[in-house]
């Protein structure tokens, strides 16, 4: 039998930002197979952005991956009058190199 216990009380711990992250977030085909598509990545250290881009599946369509090069370009050309970092575009086998 489980015994009843109070909850710990986490309030009085601090929690402390890594120095470094890297954020992944990835699109996926609505069908059962729920494949790769593309997904996005931003690596931080020290809070500053450091690099940010996009992948893509190794399978992705020719059209699907125009309208991603689109994207990139547009976000590049726009990043180029500011300090923003580039986008980059990678294939999904680049991004796990």
């Amino acid at each position: 039998m489980l015994e009843h216990t109070e909850p710990k009380n986490r309030t009085d711990k601090i929690w402390r930002a890594p120095r470094a992250m890297f954020v992944v977030d990835t699109e996926t085909r609505t069908d059962s197979t729920q494949r790769l598509t593309f997904g996005s990545y931003r690596f931080f250290v020290d809070d500053e952005l450091q690099e940010e881009g996009l992948f893509y599946a190794d399978d992705l369509s020719k059209r699907e991956r125009k309208t991603l090069e689109g994207y990139v370009d547009r976000w590049n050309k726009r990043a180029s009058k500011t300090s923003e970092i580039p986008l980059l575009l990678l294939t999904r086998r680049e991004f796990l190199k």
